[in-house]
């Protein structure tokens, strides 16, 4: 991060073959290209803004996850800057980028391989480059996105709609990247998962304020909650070095604030029909995680385990592939998380536009809502790192084998 109130670094998500969050596409956000596009900018601040793109590589990289990143073409062409990014980072170069570096440098492909890099760009008839990956724009082609075959792999960025997102891990693209949260069509209506259903209701007993008795009996309606339930509260208990005696004790030993954000956790996760099921469930995490931490940030006093909920229940409908007035009955919100997510108004709504202005890239109505909550613009950018890693960090732990995990807690 830069000066106060600076946004130089836009990421978002790659999406690898199994439907999950494999690492970040990296690139300028759109405050730091318009600063470049003018002629006065001076080589110390483009090359200010080169090191923010490569420090944000490395630490992607450093937290084991890939990097896919677009520079300016003075930037590849910059053998020193070239050297600061991570091993095994995929770099993109479109189809004029690719034009005006042969024209500078009829070498550079073979540089940046040499600095073990990777280097994904359009197929050229006639012209090949010594690639690692063809690279499929979605913004530049009205072509179907590609099916991978033994002539190299893919990597397709800018790609519409939740379903163009899914096609394309569908087809064995490598690495994808879009708008995966825009679905083209509305959700049919369908059968709610079991899971998600009961996990919302015990959300609603909780909400309205059932007794610790009711809400365990709840549990004992489900067995695989109840059986989740207690593997979540397996620490509590060797801490107690004794089992919990019934789910009523699992029940009190988490607390409601913490039952609260466990269930809306399983709740994300209760469905994975979808071909991009991980990462949105990542997703809606960070989003929710982001939310809560805005809200201690703020201090207005909005209670922060709602305010989870609002931004995790912002993907619900996706995930659970029902229209989003389907997935809100599921749990009766308070009318601020309503009004947030269905009308995009109410004391709510700067918190999840916030989250929102940060994925798409938009800094004037990331300002905007900061200035609605009196919360610092890299601040807020600051929050949402530390969000995104705990989704991360969440998301990984729910997939390990459960006895893999146990063997952990010990």
């Amino acid at each position: 991060m830069g000066p106060q109130g600076s946004w130089l670094v836009a990421r978002r998500p790659l999406i690898d073959r199994s439907g999950g969050i494999a690492g970040w596409d990296l690139q300028l956000s759109s405050r730091a290209w318009e600063r470049l596009a003018r002629r006065d900018t001076p080589r110390v601040l483009r090359e200010a803004y080169w090191f923010a793109l490569a420090q944000a590589a490395r630490e992607t990289a450093d937290a084991e996850r890939r990097v896919l990143i677009g520079l300016p073409t003075d930037a590849i062409a910059d053998s020193a800057f070239i050297g600061q990014l991570p091993s095994r980072a995929i770099v993109r170069v479109d189809e004029e980028q690719a034009r005006d570096l042969a024209d500078m440098d009829a070498g550079w492909s073979s540089r940046i391989e040499t600095r073990g890099l990777l280097l994904a760009t359009p197929p050229r008839p006639g012209q090949p480059l010594n690639c690692a990956y063809r690279l499929f724009d979605g913004a530049d082609s009205s072509g179907h996105i590609p099916r991978p075959d033994a002539s190299g792999r893919w990597v397709a960025v800018n790609l519409r709609t939740y379903e163009d997102v899914g096609e394309a891990v569908r087809s064995g693209v490598e690495f994808c990247c879009g708008n995966f949260v825009l679905p083209a069509r509305r959700p049919d209506a369908r059968q709610v998962p079991p899971l998600a259903v009961n996990a919302a209701n015990i959300l609603s007993a909780i909400i309205s304020g059932r007794s610790t008795r009711e809400i365990a009996d709840q549990f004992k309606a489900d067995t695989g909650l109840s059986h989740r339930l207690l593997q979540a509260t397996r620490s509590a208990a060797l801490a107690l070095n004794r089992p919990l005696d019934s789910i009523q004790e699992a029940v009190m030993m988490l607390g409601a604030r913490e039952l609260y954000r466990w269930l809306s956790v399983l709740l994300m996760s209760s469905d994975n029909r979808s071909a991009i099921a991980t990462a949105l469930h990542e997703t809606a995490l960070a989003r929710g995680r982001l939310l809560e931490l805005l809200a201690q940030s703020a201090g207005r006093g909005d209670p922060a385990e709602q305010l989870f909920v609002t931004g995790t229940f912002s993907l619900l409908d996706l995930i659970l592939n029902v229209p989003l007035e389907v997935a809100l009955a599921l749990t009766p919100l308070p009318n601020p998380a309503t009004e947030a997510l269905i009308g995009e108004t109410g004391p709510w709504w700067p918190y999840l536009a916030i989250a929102l202005a940060i994925e798409k890239d938009e800094p004037s109505k990331l300002e905007a809502s900061c200035a609605a909550l009196k919360i610092d613009v890299s601040t807020a950018v600051v929050l949402s790192g530390e969000a995104r890693d705990w989704a991360a960090a969440t998301v990984k732990q729910l997939r390990i084998p459960e006895p893999e995990r146990v063997a952990a807690s010990h």
